[in-house]
């Protein structure tokens, strides 16, 4: 096990991170899941949660002032935009090489669902505001547009292809009567 203070280096650098978005977790030290027992690596990820909700409180305000602000369809974008710079630290975090590889992966995932359900969050709220106010229907509606143009999952890794698709089943053959007297012979 380790002696060093590779495990203070981590709390002090989520904790300044969290207080401070110019905070870079760059040069962090690696941690290895047997370097240190389960009860540390827990205490880890309390501060590691800590650092994430006081970041995403933060940020989640900041957001939401600056839609209400915004005075035009442009603004709007550039708010959304400007916002997943905030949501890009999340993933940095939790795809940090210097944590072991399990715990990124459980945070690069909560990361991607987060993202993912702060979009729909959104897009529900938008909605709802467009019910509620019919009169102001096609501002929410264009609201909803440059949300779904400028989405926070815009930050997210692209999906991985899946398999390719089965081959299809060879075209017909032509039936034209300048070609019917042709059979065609798929390769």
């Amino acid at each position: 096990m380790r002696t060093d203070s590779a495990y203070e280096s981590w709390v002090l650098a989520l904790r300044a991170w969290a207080r401070d978005p110019q905070v870079s977790l760059s040069g962090l030290p690696a941690l290895a899941e047997d370097d240190y027992p389960a009860t540390v690596f827990d205490r880890l990820i309390t501060h590691i949660q800590t650092a994430l909700e006081t970041v995403n409180e933060a940020w989640l305000a900041r957001l939401q002032a600056e839609i209400a602000e915004a005075r035009s369809d442009f603004e709007l974008a550039q708010t959304l935009v400007a916002s997943r710079r905030h949501l890009a630290r999340r993933m940095e975090l939790a795809d940090h090489p210097g944590l072991p590889s399990p715990l990124r992966a459980v945070l690069s995932d909560a990361c991607t669902r987060d993202v993912r359900r702060l979009q729909d969050e959104l897009e529900t709220a938008f909605r709802q505001a467009r019910a509620q106010s019919p009169a102001d229907a096609s501002l929410w509606d264009r609201h909803l547009e440059v949300l779904r143009t400028n989405p926070l999952t815009g930050i997210l890794p692209a999906a991985t292809p899946g398999p390719p698709p089965p081959p299809s089943a060879p075209a017909p053959a032509a039936t034209a009567s300048r070609w019917g007297h042709r059979r065609i012979i798929p390769g």
